[in-house]
């Protein structure tokens, strides 16, 4: 993560409901967190996202795809480094 002023980033999300996209980025943060986050972290997510399935479809499938591809994740886990990690938990923290 870093900071770079000469680049300009505009995010322009599609309008109207797509649940397949929702349940496919929750799967991914899951992921994603198994595969760079502490352990902690990645067991968090999992436990909300499986919590949120317990009433919703699209956390449901969400769930299910990451929990077949979370052994793989573990395989090729590659923890950020101390400093990312610190920054990541800042804009976390700021974002909360």
């Amino acid at each position: 993560m870093c900071y770079c002023p000469d680049v300009v980033a505009h995010h322009h999300p599609a309008v109207g409901r797509r649940p397949h996209r929702t349940a496919l980025i929750r799967r991914n943060e899951v992921l994603t967190a198994w595969l760079r986050r502490p352990l902690p972290v990645a067991v968090r997510r999992t436990w909300a996202l499986a919590a949120d399935a317990r009433h919703d479809s699209g956390a449901r499938r969400a769930l299910r795809g990451a929990l077949v591809r979370i052994p793989a994740a573990l395989r090729t886990r590659t923890p950020l480094p101390d400093h990312v990690e610190k920054a990541v938990r800042l804009v976390e923290g700021a974002s909360s």
